[in-house]
């Protein structure tokens, strides 16, 4: 399970699909994966969104970039 209650990141709905999403997926998923899934949901969400989230995630140390 992923750790991100206190990371001190605002914690949009489109951030918490995202983690969602990641939270106990062990498929390495890319970005463009995390997009295709989750942009279902939010169709106005951007890929940028995407890779903006994932590169803050990671430099909380709550995911790992493979």
């Amino acid at each position: 399970m992923l750790n991100y209650e206190n990371i001190g990141l605002k914690l949009t709905p489109q951030r918490l699909a995202i983690i969602s999403y990641l939270d106990g997926n062990l498929s390495h998923p890319s970005a463009s994966d995390v997009f295709k899934t989750v942009s279902t949901n939010f169709p106005t969400m951007s890929i940028a969104t995407v890779y903006n989230t994932l590169d803050t995630l990671r430099e909380k140390g709550v995911i790992k970039e493979l």
